[in-house]
């Protein structure tokens, strides 16, 4: 029966120091490891070795111990139950469908599937051992940006257009709603909706459907227009004139253009840059200083900032410099109680640090596909990876 071998166990009982490829424990004890007679989930992996650093509990020294006959302290994932075999305790899938389990409702689990009912939670769970199904609650309706407070070749959409629309021809929008624009005309404020209102809804005392509806997502004043950042997958307003093509974009961290994209198109400075993304509401992301080359590799290319890492992307082997340097302490939200400290804001080119805070970040799509907790894991993944794979969107992967 596969197994997980570790180089070390500590003061507390819990191994730590994954060994990769060995699954046996005769290899095990040929490494002189440590020895679980399962193989870790997905889940536990990534929790208890590459975020919380915790270890795993349930080892035995590969050459020289042996487990006990007996299922007592020994800890199985979520939806297995433990049931002596063959003289181990071992965790055993549970596949037992209660009346409740069929009427549940969709669950969801931490690596981020959804499921009709916990039956087939249960039924997954036995036929994917290695993944992990713990649930969880599922999430709310996604952060986005407003359709009206997106860039586009039409003009934007705003409080003062919406009722000179409706004083020049029949537009549909009840008297209490128009209202409310002429109430709140001149304090329509981005900070208020993002402090708020993060989920997109504004709450007055009368909300109907009508009003959320022609409200979803986060509201922009009069020259800004939303996109989504790099390092939280969060809508935000940004500044853009359409009197000047580039707008006021001020170069924070003082270094210049050119630079390569991510989609491997050059771009002059920031301000088109900032162009970029706005017009496909994601932030661009700098894969490196200076044109985009065919014969770019990590060895020969200039990252924004020094200490950066060099990831190739996953599908195109594109070089991309990545934030290594200060990774967050926890990407999980539970063990987050402080407030969010300022971020950093660079143009293209997400700056972390320890103290990150992930509370209301929603949950993104990788290019590769798959989907991560939050934008976090998967900053985390890309650096303890040799891989980069790229944000494309909050939400579930389509």
């Amino acid at each position: 029966t596969d197994g997980t071998c570790f180089t070390q166990r500590l003061s507390n009982g819990n191994c730590i120091g994954f060994i990769s490829g060995v699954t046996t424990r005769q290899r095990c004890c040929e490494a002189n490891g440590y020895f679980l007679n399962r193989v870790l989930t997905d889940y536990e992996f990534l929790r208890d070795h590459l975020i919380m650093e915790t270890g795993t509990s349930n080892c035995v020294h590969a050459c020289s111990e042996m487990y006990q006959p007996t299922c007592e302290d020994y800890i199985c994932p979520e939806g297995h139950e433990c049931q002596v075999l063959k003289g181990e305790p071992r965790c055993v899938c549970q596949t037992k469908c209660e009346p409740s389990d069929f009427e549940s409702g969709v669950v969801c689990t931490t690596n981020l599937q959804q499921f009709t009912n916990r039956c087939q939670l249960k039924k997954a769970r036995c036929e994917s051992v290695h993944h992990g199904f713990s649930e969880i609650p599922c999430p709310q309706n996604q952060i986005k940006c407003a359709s009206n407070s997106i860039l586009s070749d039409l003009e934007k959409r705003s409080t003062d257009l919406l009722l000179a629309q409706s004083e020049r021809r029949a537009v549909k929008m009840s008297p209490w709603i128009r209202q409310w624009l002429v109430d709140k005309r001149g304090t329509f404020q981005m900070e208020r909706f993002r402090r708020k209102s993060l989920g997109g809804s504004i709450r007055v005392s009368r909300e109907t459907q009508e009003l959320e509806e022609w409200s979803s997502g986060l509201q922009c004043m009069n020259g800004e227009f939303c996109m989504l950042r790099q390092l939280n997958a969060l809508p935000e307003c940004v500044p853009w004139s359409k009197e000047n093509k580039y707008g006021d974009c001020i170069e924070e961290d003082g270094t210049r253009g050119p630079f390569c994209g991510t989609n491997n198109r050059t771009y002059a400075d920031r301000c088109e840059l900032r162009h970029a993304g706005l017009r496909r509401q994601l932030e661009m992301r700098i894969a490196y200083m200076g044109q985009c080359r065919s014969d770019a590799m990590c060895e020969n290319v200039k990252c924004p900032r020094s200490g950066m890492s060099c990831r190739l992307h996953h599908r195109t082997r594109q070089p991309v410099c990545v934030d290594c340097m200060q990774l967050p302490d926890d990407c999980n939200v539970s063990y987050q109680q402080q407030e969010r400290p300022p971020e950093k804001r660079s143009e293209g080119d997400p700056v972390w640090t320890p103290q990150t805070n992930t509370k209301g970040w929603p949950t993104v799509c990788g290019s590769n596909g798959k989907v991560y907790s939050n934008a976090c894991f998967l900053h985390v993944v890309n650096c303890f990876t040799d891989e980069f794979v790229e944000l494309q969107h909050s939400s579930y992967c389509v």
